[in-house]
């Protein structure tokens, strides 16, 4: 999350200029509540971005197996659908 702050910083200070940032997605890497400081730059992240998306730790991709939608949390479902909405709207924004 450190490193997607100061990604933020870096495209708002060139202004946006040829990167449309539709939201952050993020991942849980381990099982239960995040540690004070994580939660913390979490929400400084929030303020980032338009949108935010979280995926809760998946015990079988922590396993190894590939991401799909078989064995992915129901919370990606809702990602995907909102991630369609959010591209479509920005094709709108930018006259594609």
């Amino acid at each position: 999350m450190t490193a997607v702050q100061g990604a933020m910083r870096e495209w708002d200070q060139r202004q946006r200029a040829e990167v449309f940032v539709l939201g952050l997605v993020l991942i849980a890497h381990r099982p239960g509540r995040l540690p004070k400081d994580l939660l913390r730059l979490q929400r400084d992240l929030q303020g980032a971005t338009e949108q935010m998306w979280l995926v809760p730790w998946c015990e079988r991709w922590s396993a190894g197996e590939i991401p799909s939608r078989a064995n992915s949390p129901k919370a990606v479902e809702a990602l995907c659908a909102e991630l369609s909405v959010a591209l479509g709207r920005s094709a709108r924004k930018v006259g594609v």
